[in-house]
């Protein structure tokens, strides 16, 4: 029966498995041989050999088998290359291959380089219709002929090096983004004349909803000059998630992410993730600070020591719409030093009268993607 089904649906079908268990479907008949080709969605992992031990995993020649045998338009790729040594070579001629084909009909890119960073090629440059970009542990050099990607909305960098001018060049290029997590290493490279700040950053997302950002880059960008806050808000903003991988002794760790947060007047989430101890030694200089809209508040802790809670007792007391507090230490408490924690909050100060406050030890990693 499912032989008779209509191409489009076999096509569906096909979309909703992994690739690899698409690939297999051409060993099931002669009439199935080359459904798999016209798929518009590929995910794949490749390897510099399948002798790895990763079963599930191409080789670099079998995966420019695939690309090479496929037909149709494809608008949705996922590329992970997991060589020990950085394959940029091969790299680059996978994506010329694949992108001289598709460069007008994809919408999706994921490209995941697990070991090593590798330069993307040119030819990213030219997927004007792209909506969503994820990239991992890779280079980017934007391109001086670079238009934009006047379609993209959402915008993962994980580990991406990349200049400060060039990270500027590439957001400013992006009008629509709504969906940005940006965990880039900008200090890696040589700085440029007149360097590039916080306002110049935050300028180039006007219409952002959801931000994900590390508060290293933003010291990167800061340099010891942290306004007190944007002279144009980020009014669009609604959920935002602020990790801290700074060296303690970072001196502009407090004032930029107190400058973030006094930049996001209709904020409603917020997640802040800390790896080391922040303390809030005074309030007196950030009496203006209101949080009006924020109904779920997450802190995340890595460090024993709460310096950080310094700042929950000013949020519970600016917040009047505040429904849930969740606390998540990342080591593990015995079940009455959690509920201790809870009634001990639970006394401070708090605007919101139906705000709840949950404690929970032990809690695994989680990779946030919005």
């Amino acid at each position: 029966m499912i032989n008779n089904l209509p191409q489009p649906i076999i096509e569906i079908i096909l979309c909703l498995l992994p690739t690899k268990e698409a690939l297999r479907t051409s060993i099931l008949s002669r009439e199935w041989r080359y459904h798999w080709t016209t798929i518009p969605k590929l995910a794949v992992k490749a390897s510099r050999d399948d002798d790895d031990g990763l079963k599930e995993r191409l080789s670099i020649e079998k995966l420019n088998q695939v690309i090479s045998m496929h037909q149709g338009p494809i608008h949705e790729f996922s590329l992970s290359m997991h060589a020990k040594d950085p394959p940029c070579v091969e790299f680059d001629h996978i994506m010329d291959n694949f992108l001289s084909r598709n460069n007008i009909t994809l919408t999706k890119l994921t490209l995941e380089m697990c070991y090593g960073y590798c330069s993307l090629p040119e030819s990213l440059f030219s997927l004007h219709q792209l909506t969503h970009l994820y990239l991992y542990c890779c280079r980017l050099d934007v391109q001086p002929t670079f238009n934009g990607f006047g379609s993209l909305t959402y915008l993962y960098m994980g580990n991406v090096i990349i200049s400060k001018r060039m990270l500027i060049l590439f957001l400013s290029s992006c009008p629509l983004l709504t969906i940005v997590t940006l965990n880039a290493n900008v200090g890696s490279l040589p700085t440029t004349a007149g360097d590039f700040t916080l306002t110049e950053l935050f300028g180039c997302l006007p219409v952002i909803e959801n931000l994900s950002i590390c508060l290293r880059m933003m010291t990167d960008f800061a340099q010891g000059r942290v306004p007190n806050k944007l002279p144009v808000a980020l009014v669009h903003l609604k959920c935002l998630c602020i990790r801290d991988g700074c060296p303690p002794n970072q001196g502009d760790r407090i004032p930029c992410l107190l400058f973030l947060m006094r930049s996001c007047p209709n904020l409603e989430k917020l997640k802040l993730k800390i790896y080391h101890s922040l303390r809030f030694r005074s309030w007196t200089n950030h009496s203006d600070m209101w949080f009006a809209h924020l109904n779920e508040l997450e802190i995340e802790f890595w460090a024993k020591r709460h310096f950080m809670m310094d700042l929950l007792p000013h949020m519970l007391a600016k917040s009047p719409v505040l429904k849930m507090v969740k606390i998540l230490l990342r080591y593990k408490v015995s079940k009455d030093e959690e509920s201790d924690m809870v009634r001990r909050y639970s006394a401070y100060a708090h605007a919101s009268p139906v705000v709840e406050i949950i404690v929970e030890s032990g809690v695994g990693f989680k990779f946030d993607r919005f």
